[in-house]
């Protein structure tokens, strides 16, 4: 079944993740037009990214294990606006895929889901935190200004 057929909102929704490949390359290009460059930004998106999603998937986890599509629905859609900042378009489509089943109340394959939704973002986080070691000073931006 094709993700844009379930509904005008859910196909409508697909503007906003992009075909971006999850490459560590592409992350960077992707955080860039996001940020228009700005390295204070980008590491700013990362570092509290990286700090609230787990705390989200953790929201999921329970609300499967709880079968509660409402929560999960919820918790699930999150999630998927916040990946689709990085381009990651396997996590985003298995965030969609769990806030559709949510909506639905069909948990069904949930499980299933949730793990693949868990191994696509820590090959995100795994890139993200390779892009921006916890530690390292952000990158100087170059001028754009030509002195005269």
């Amino acid at each position: 079944m094709a993700v844009n057929a379930v509904t005008p909102a859910v196909a409508s929704a697909s503007a906003f993740s992009s075909p971006v490949t999850t490459d560590a390359p592409d992350i960077r290009a992707q955080l860039d037009r996001m940020t228009g460059g700005n390295e204070k930004l980008a590491r700013s998106l990362v570092q509290t990214f990286l700090k609230d999603a787990p705390k989200t998937i953790a929201l999921i986890r329970d609300a499967v294990k709880a079968t509660n599509g409402e929560r999960l629905g919820a918790a699930a859609h999150l999630l998927k606006g916040s990946l689709s900042i990085f381009g990651a378009p396997a996590a985003v489509e298995a965030a969609r895929r769990l806030q559709n089943m949510g909506r639905a109340g069909n948990l069904a394959k949930a499980p299933e889901e949730l793990l693949e939704l868990e191994r696509s973002y820590e090959e995100l986080a795994r890139q993200l935190k390779s892009l921006f070691p916890a530690n390292a000073p952000p990158q100087k931006q170059a001028a754009n200004k030509t002195r005269r």
